[in-house]
């Protein structure tokens, strides 16, 4: 009778498929690695293209795309030609916590807010975010309106922005062009005789634009806004000024009609009671009012009513 005995390998150990599954769990334990979110967030505005007229009203819509990421916050910066377009509101969407308020530069064409997500509810699809809502002052074609390198976002699992892309809007402007041109009306006239060498003037314009000046008369501001305007004119010559008139030129080039300053006096700082003469009456405004903080006797503007200016009055007595 021939014996069966198990086959031993002397000097090797015997594997199982137990050990296999063994060894293979300690291979993926040990070289797996954990996953980590991915930036690649897109920011973008909506509608990518508008067409609209000259004073149109239009707005686009801030979009951000995690791109599968849990968005927490998103700061954006946003640039465009204010020659062409006037920004007015940026508002925020989507349930968001305005963090840093909107600000709204229209002469450099520049704006920003920053937005963040509630507690507990990140961004995880596009959402929109905020509303920017513009008005279009003069044509122009496929005019960028874009978010700057300055934009950025944070998300759950990314260290430093989120964003790896920064879509514009391109506006164009068609139709007719702006021929209607502001309307100015005079508010407050400079005093028929004024003592002061740089009087104010008011005046209201329908439209914003730049001012323009004519006559005698010039000022260091040069911008008008839609509604009232006070202006302090430069420093006038003694006498009599009547060919002092202005006018506003809007964004579409279209400049006003003239208004004409009415004619005024620039008298002399002693001429206390605006006669256009400085003489014995104004000495005694002065003389009644010595010693006190009394405006109609001050000559030099100082807050009180002294000495000073009675060496004013006498050295200009006389004065026309």
């Amino acid at each position: 009778m021939i014996e069966t005995r198990p086959t031993i390998f002397s000097g090797r150990p015997k594997y199982t498929l137990l050990t296999g599954m063994f060894f293979v769990g300690i291979f993926a334990a040990f070289f797996s690695v954990p996953s980590r979110a991915l930036a690649g967030g897109t920011l973008y505005f909506s509608p990518a293209s508008v067409s609209v007229s000259i004073d149109q009203q239009f707005s686009l819509s801030a979009t951000v795309d995690p791109n599968g990421n849990s968005g927490t916050s998103v700061d954006m910066y946003v640039s465009y030609d204010s020659a062409k377009f006037r920004l007015d509101t940026i508002t925020a969407n989507g349930g968001g916590v305005i963090t840093r308020a909107a600000s709204i530069d229209n002469v450099n064409g520049t704006a920003s807010i920053a937005i963040a997500a509630r507690a507990g509810s990140p961004v995880t699809t596009p959402t929109v975010v905020a509303t920017f809502s513009f008005h279009a002052l003069a044509g122009v074609s496929n005019s960028s309106i874009a978010f700057t390198d300055s934009s950025s976002a944070t998300a759950t699992g990314i260290s430093g922005n989120a964003l790896s892309t920064l879509t514009p809007a391109t506006v164009t402007v068609t139709g007719g062009s702006d021929t209607t041109p502001p309307t100015l009306t005079q508010v407050t006239a400079v005093p028929s005789v004024s003592r002061y060498l740089t009087p104010n003037y008011t005046f209201s314009s329908t439209e914003a634009g730049t001012i323009g000046y004519a006559g005698d008369c010039s000022s260091s501001t040069t911008a008008a806004v839609s509604g009232s305007n006070t202006i302090t004119f430069n420093t006038l010559a003694h006498g009599t000024h009547s060919n002092c008139s202005l006018i506003v030129t809007d964004a579409a080039a279209n400049p006003s009609s003239s208004l004409a300053v009415p004619s005024f006096l620039i008298s002399y700082r002693s001429d206390l009671n605006q006669d256009g003469t400085v003489n014995i009456f104004d000495y005694s405004l002065l003389h009644t009012n010595f010693n006190t903080t009394n405006s109609e006797g001050d000559v030099d503007l100082d807050g009180t009513v002294n000495i000073f200016d009675y060496s004013i009055l006498h050295s200009e007595f006389g004065g026309t």
